[in-house]
């Protein structure tokens, strides 16, 4: 438990604390309004009975501060921030999305909320400010002003991959209504977190009746070693009391006449005014995934719109084989010319002019039709040399798509703090599927041309069941698996998949489950939906739906397209529909992982765990 001490004699003027556990049961509301004065190294203890008065708690400054990223978050989110959007608190803040809006939530805004509660749970004790009293347990809410206050998450790796402690910035924008004179002060509950205002480098700044009402500091967070459990840092106001001007002007008086200060000067503590609170996540187990690229190439025959019959599709070396009914016609349209001529020079010697002349009608309606068989053998062949082109370049542009975005991906991956890796990161492994001899695999295959490039679909244009197309690529790669592999495949498809609807698949990951292992992508891919599939195989629900129709807490529904979280999607069809009242507010950069998804991620068994303290 924490100590109250106080040094006898003279008035109260200091209160201190350490954690108070919650155990501490009624013992906290008696202790809440007792002072402690401490003089010298002089020490004794009393736990003194409250003033009997009716005073609700009154802070001195009326005023509250926000903690939010740093505006350039989109391009260097190398760390975790997750907070309930909506509440303005009266500051110059434009928040992205609003958990505020009847249209962004749908239920369960009361459930959500409990997400965003402090660690610590603080108690106010009149009007010295608030006190803390142990762990937030109970998911209470704090109110600041008379109005609730929503805790943001921050998560941070306390090292970089050199081994060096790593350090953060974030903004925190006041509101202070009412101005007064004193300083507001930012602390941190972990030793193992140095915080400060970077304008100044110290933990605290002056203010005054003139001061700014509105107004924002940048601050840094510093780990200087990894955090065991959740923590968290806090601003706080303090002022002077009248009591301790005055003695502080005796003493300067006294001093400046030449005098001797008479005792020991009374150093005065107190709680101080809570203005804002950020929860930090724990930082001491770190987590690493491994992933695997896996070039996926289509072998065999397949159906190609407007043609009846299947054409070969050369997998990942070039060559060309025909339809066996064609080359057959062709042979025996070839052999059949060549018999007729013979036919026709022998009739020629003999004079039988007519039958000639019928044989040479028969041998040009033949080498017509021999033509024909050649044309269409040689639009075949380009058509399959194309597709093989059209497959090859389709692969090869993953490696730089893949470089191009590998930041986003460690970023992504750094938010729930886990460690991207690559199992290959120069030479991607490949595979060769046969369309054709894999459990009659893609019998319906069909793949129809776009504007430069072909998709697949089946048979009848319907939408094409991507599971299905999934579920036989894992089969096929099955040998190739590890035992035991703590790994995420990302199978990189050489045609996209299309809909009769003409929507495009950009990518489809396995089932949500904790069998996930995989996800397959598209050349149309982009890096949001690249981010979007990897996190599908962490378990994660999209933001906006989860089986049997509920969010990440039972009751919780959010609309598509509201937030900037990675598993929202980014429209909307609300907005296209005839009726402009139904429009939301759509927000397309996905750059953020919630501390609820931070610790889905963490759970997933195929990740690798690395354990520091």
């Amino acid at each position: 438990m924490g100590n109250i001490t106080e040094i006898a004699g003279g008035k109260i003027s200091e209160r201190s604390s350490q954690d108070i556990e919650n155990n501490a049961g009624s013992f906290i509301s008696n202790l809440a309004s007792n002072f402690v004065r401490q003089k010298g190294d002089q020490k004794g203890v009393t736990y003194n009975i409250p003033p009997a008065n009716k005073k609700e708690l009154k802070n001195s400054i009326k005023g509250v501060a926000i903690f939010r990223r740093k505006a350039d978050y989109s391009n260097k989110p190398d760390f975790g921030f997750d907070w309930y959007a909506g509440n303005k608190y009266g500051t110059t803040y434009n928040e992205p999305y609003d958990f505020e809006d009847d249209k962004t939530v749908l239920s369960g805004r009361n459930k959500l909320q409990k997400e965003y509660t402090s660690i610590i749970k603080y108690i106010p004790i009149r009007e010295l400010g608030y006190m803390e009293a142990g762990k937030n347990s109970g998911g209470s809410i704090i109110n600041l002003n008379g109005k609730i206050y929503f805790v943001p998450w921050f998560s941070a790796f306390a090292k970089d991959d050199s081994g060096n402690f790593k350090s953060y910035e974030l903004d925190v924008f006041f509101n202070i209504e009412e101005p007064v004179e004193g300083h507001i002060k930012i602390s941190s509950k972990s030793d193992e977190i140095d915080v400060a205002f970077i304008d100044s480098g110290d933990t605290f700044f002056n203010i005054n009746e003139s001061h700014p009402k509105l107004f924002s500091k940048t601050i840094r967070i510093s780990f200087l070693d990894y955090i065991s459990d959740h923590s968290s840092i806090i601003l706080t106001f303090h002022k002077k009391s009248e009591e301790e001007k005055a003695e502080e002007k005796k003493r300067q008086d006294e001093i400046a006449s030449g005098k001797t200060p008479t005792g020991p000067q009374t150093i005065y503590v107190s709680a101080g005014e809570l203005l804002g609170i950020l929860n930090v996540y724990n930082n001491s187990v770190e987590y690493e995934v491994v992933f695997r690229y896996v070039k996926v190439f289509f072998k065999g025959w397949i159906y190609i719109e407007n043609f009846e019959d299947k054409v070969y599709l050369s997998g990942a070396s070039v060559g060309y084989q025909e339809n066996r009914k064609l080359a057959e016609r062709e042979k025996n349209l070839t052999r059949g010319i060549a018999n007729l001529r013979s036919l026709q020079g022998s009739l020629q010697n003999v004079g039988n002019s007519t039958r000639v002349k019928e044989i040479e009608d028969v041998i040009l309606k033949q080498e017509k039709e021999l033509q024909d068989v050649k044309d269409l053998v040689l639009k075949r062949q380009k058509i399959s040399t194309d597709l093989y082109n059209e497959q090859m370049q389709a692969i090869n542009r993953y490696t730089s798509f893949i470089s191009n975005n590998k930041q986003s991906l460690i970023d992504m991956m750094s938010q729930p703090l886990i460690r991207y890796k690559e199992k290959n990161s120069t030479n991607y492994e490949q595979l060769e599927i046969d369309v054709e001899n894999i459990d009659s695999f893609f019998h319906d295959l069909k793949l129809k041309k776009g504007r430069s490039s072909h998709y697949i679909v089946n048979d009848n244009d319907k939408e094409f069941n991507s599971g299905r197309i999934r579920d036989k690529i894992n089969d096929a790669f099955k040998s190739n698996e590890t035992k035991d592999k703590k790994e995420l495949i990302i199978f990189l498809l050489p045609f996209g998949i299309k809909s009769k609807n003409n929507t495009i698949l950009l990518g489809k990951a396995e089932d949500v489950s904790y069998k996930a292992d995989s996800a397959m992508l598209t050349p149309q891919a982009d890096a949001s939906t690249f981010i979007h599939e990897a996190g599908h195989t962490f378990n994660l629900p999209h933001t906006f739906l989860k089986r049997g129709g509920s969010w990440f807490t039972e009751g919780i529904t959010l609309e598509q397209g509201t937030t900037d979280n990675i598993m929202d999607y980014d429209y909307n069809f609300k907005n296209n529909d005839k009726d402009p009242s139904n429009d939301v507010n759509l927000i397309t950069n996905k750059i953020s992982l919630w501390k609820f998804q931070w610790d889905i991620m963490r759970k997933d068994p195929n990740l690798i765990e690395l354990v520091k303290k």
